[in-house]
Parts: structure tokens; C-alpha cells; sequence
């Protein structure tokens, strides 16, 4: 019984690394010009807005998974401008657009968490817990805003 101890303490000292908790990254995020649209329903007056009016193909959320982050703040949605998607929001506040990746690439089966603004994305085998923060100015001259993502 002591050797079996022995040999687990070994071995869990050797994958130690691989159980750390992982390193927090915080890096900018690429936000583009506002390409909503807005318009009124001729039938019942309601007024509608399109998030995105781009000339790619681009896709919500399936039904299932949480498309906005706790503060409303983003929608997420996919973008097809590359072949394999990419994941964007739709930053209520300016209309504006921001690119959803990591430094080591993009991200995919994405969901927004029920409370704070977070995303749980994958890359490759990784899942990634990606916590997104806006800092949206009433100045809507400069582009791009300040959006950045914080990745655990």
C-alpha cells in the first residue's frame, strides 16, 4: 500500500504542469465599422435591425446555445468571410463588430455563459473559457474601439 502511494505521488508530481492552472492571456480584439440595418416591418410596424448586412454568409448560434454575454452587451454569431467561420459580436452599444479569437487562432462551438461575460469556445481539443471586455467610449469617431479578451 505505502509503494502504491509512493508511485501516485511520483506520478502526479510529474503531470503537476499539465494539472496547473492555466496561464491568463489578455490581448486586443479587431472591431469593425457598424454594417447594421434598420428598418420597419410594413405589415406590423415594428421596428426591426439586421446585425450585420456584410456580403458574407453569416449564421447565429444554434438554437440551443446562449447567443448574448449576461449584460446584453454582445450577440454572437459567425461570419464566413474564411471558409471555417469565424465567431464576431454585435456590440449593441456602437453597432460595431468585433473578431472573437485567440492569439494562437480562431475559435469554435461557441456559447455564452449565464452569468458574467464570458464564452466557452473550443480550439482543436482545447475548450477555452474566453472573458470578453468592452470599453466603449460615447465618441464614436475612433476606430477601432477598445475591445479585448482574456482568455483562462
Amino acid at each position: 500500500m505505502v509503494r502504491s502511494i509512493a508511485l501516485l505521488a511520483v506520478f502526479a508530481a510529474a503531470l503537476a504542469p499539465a494539472w496547473a492552472a492555466p496561464k491568463t492571456v489578455t490581448y486586443p480584439l479587431q472591431v469593425f465599422p457598424c454594417r447594421n440595418m434598420v428598418t420597419t416591418d410594413p405589415h406590423t410596424g415594428v421596428q426591426l435591425t439586421f446585425l450585420s448586412t456584410g456580403p458574407v454568409r453569416e449564421e447565429d448560434l444554434y438554437f440551443h446555445q446562449r447567443s448574448f454575454l449576461s449584460d446584453d452587451s454582445i450577440a454572437l454569431f459567425y461570419s464566413y468571410a474564411d471558409p471555417r467561420g469565424e465567431l464576431m459580436g454585435y456590440i449593441f452599444a456602437t453597432g460595431e463588430i468585433v473578431r472573437i479569437v485567440t492569439p494562437r487562432g480562431a475559435v469554435f462551438n461557441a456559447t455564452a455563459a449565464l452569468t458574467g461575460n464570458r464564452a466557452y469556445c473550443t480550439r482543436g481539443t482545447e475548450i477555452l473559457d474566453l472573458a470578453l471586455k468592452l470599453d466603449v467610449s460615447k465618441d464614436r469617431r475612433p476606430l477601432p474601439r477598445a475591445s479585448h479578451a482574456r482568455s483562462e
